[in-house]
This record gives structure tokens, C-alpha cells and sequence, in this order.
């Protein structure tokens, strides 16, 4: 999952630019950006950008409307399989993650994903004798779980944990967190 939201940095315009700066700073960029850098920082490790303002906060996801939907997807199944509400998975998701207008584009993959469960569940029936059976992956992480681990001790500057796991190949990827609660 790193290495997906790493290439989608490449075809995010803002993000591209932060990562160019972040990454070489001995370039000259535009004052616009420049004004933007104090809000940014560059994971040494895993090479991932974080914003670091006080009413947002975590990694940043860039403008991916695939990448944003596969992650909004899971956090759905994952965080709303509690009934949680819309409200309070956002606001977990905000402390974890940060792509330009959030709220609005969750909001509207939400009640997408709501709407398709309420349409399946509508038309399925139970029975006890019959297994479901999940389609096999065609590659390696076209299929993944996103778990989120909050509320850790600090670590190295950390305290929280994102486990994607591929269904596939079994191959898990983590990546250190730092809440903004």
C-alpha cells in the first residue's frame, strides 16, 4: 500500500511538488509552495508525506478518487461493521488521514457503499448450508484489508498503526501513523 499512495504522490500535482521539496530542498520552488512546507513532513522510513496542522492531521492521501474509494471502502466495512455512525468514522479517519476535501468526497463514497449494502442485503437470502465463497485475487493487492491500530503508546514519535494485508499473496504492510487527538 506504501508503494500505491507512493506513485500516486507522482500524479498528484500538490503532492508531487511537497514530495519534490520534502525530498530535495536544494531546488527553488514557487513562494506559494514554499508558504506551504511548514505544514508537511516527509516519513524518513517509509517516504510518506504527513500533514501536520492542528485541525487536520495524519497521512496524506493524494487525489486519487481509485485510492480513495479502496480506502474508504475498507475503513467502511472495517470501522462502520460497529454501526459507528457516519459522524464518528469520520472523525476517527481524521486523526488517521488527510486528502483535500475529505468530508465531502467520504461523504459521498459512504453513502454510495451505504446504499449498494442496503440494495445487497435486500436481496439476499440465508441459508446455513451454503458457504460464500470470495472471488481469488487475479494479483497481488487488487484485494486488501485496511486495520487501523490507535491509541498506542508513543514509539519513535508514532502512536498509531495501519496493518493492509493482502488477501492474496498474505503479505502484510505496515505503516506508522501519528494521530493529531
Amino acid at each position: 500500500m506504501t508503494d500505491i499512495i507512493r506513485e500516486a504522490y507522482d500524479k498528484d500535482d500538490l503532492f508531487h511538488d511537497i514530495d519534490a521539496y520534502l525530498c530535495d530542498a536544494d531546488e527553488n520552488f514557487p513562494l506559494q509552495l514554499l508558504l506551504l512546507m511548514n505544514c508537511y513532513s516527509l516519513d524518513p522510513r517509509s517516504k510518506l508525506l504527513h500533514i501536520i496542522r492542528e485541525e487536520e492531521g495524519g497521512l496524506c492521501i493524494p487525489r486519487s478518487p481509485e485510492l480513495i474509494q479502496l480506502i474508504v471502502h475498507e475503513l467502511h466495512v472495517v470501522l462502520l461493521g460497529a454501526h459507528s455512525g457516519f459522524m464518528n468514522v469520520y472523525e476517527d479517519i481524521r486523526k488517521l488521514l488527510y486528502w483535500k476535501k475529505m468530508r465531502e468526497k467520504y461523504r459521498k463514497v459512504h453513502q454510495d457503499l451505504s446504499s449498494q449494502q442496503a440494495l445487497s442485503t435486500g436481496h439476499l437470502k440465508t441459508n446455513s448450508n451454503d458457504a460464500s465463497v470470495l472471488p481469488i485475487p487475479q494479483s497481488p493487492w487488487q484485494s486488501i484489508s485496511l486495520d487501523f491500530i490507535t491509541e498506542l503508546p508513543k514509539s519513535q514519535g508514532y502512536d498509531s498503526i495501519v496493518v493492509v494485508l493482502c488477501y492474496l499473496s498474505k503479505m502484510a504492510d505496515f505503516i506508522q501513523l501519528l494521530s493529531c487527538s
